[in-house]
């Protein structure tokens, strides 16, 4: 319940941090071998503020990073 790239807590937040996919649920749909569901294994998955993860969608956060 916490950021893993600030550290803010749901508490700081004032809500439970957001699920952000390291590798876009998008890119698991269209690739052979793999299912749309796949994207949500927890290896590809972190919590994030709503700062750290707009910063994430734009790419101002490295993957290796998160």
């Amino acid at each position: 319940y916490e950021c893993v790239n600030c550290g803010a807590t749901n508490s700081d937040i004032g809500r439970n941090p957001d699920v952000h996919h390291i590798v876009p649920v998008r890119v698991f749909a269209a690739t052979d071998g793999y299912e749309k569901t796949d994207a949500h294994q927890l290896a590809n998955v972190v919590s994030l503020c709503v700062d750290c993860h707009r910063k994430a969608d734009f790419g101002h956060l490295s993957k290796d990073g998160l």
